[in-house]
């Protein structure tokens, strides 16, 4: 089996550079949280129709995520919802995902010896986060 492995092609040598824009057909990871690989063509593409940046297509510019979108939402939700008190954008966090906003909520409202209770059927990624918590 050795000897048959090291004979064999390499990875690079099957899949090329991945990360070459001579490789259009290349294999995209989905295994990593973001990947600037794509953004600039992400950002043409959205801007045909929005007006975006590569930070845009990151996790933000702050510690409770993108600035721009604070402000967006914020006043979507005063125009729309038209509240008695209007919200700030420094009033807003963004998480990536479910689970990591479930983490970050429960660590801050759940005392440790606390549960939640949930309604079925639900999405149990969260549980695996904070299970071990």
């Amino acid at each position: 089996m050795r000897r048959r492995a090291a004979q064999s092609l390499t990875r690079a040598e099957i899949f090329g550079d991945l990360q070459s824009a001579d490789n259009p057909l290349g294999v995209v990871n989905m295994g990593i949280a973001e990947s600037s690989l794509g953004h600039p063509d992400l950002v043409k593409r959205f801007n045909s129709s929005l007006r975006l940046t590569e930070q845009d297509l990151t996790y933000g510019d702050s510690w409770s995520g993108s600035k721009r979108l604070a402000r967006a939402v914020s006043e979507l939700f005063n125009d729309h919802f038209a509240p008695v008190v209007p919200v700030k954008p420094d009033q807003l966090m963004f998480g990536c995902g479910v689970s990591a906003v479930v983490d970050q909520l429960t660590s801050v409202i759940c005392d440790p010896d606390e549960a939640l209770l949930t309604a079925r059927p639900f999405y149990n990624g969260p549980s695996k986060v904070l299970v071990p918590r």
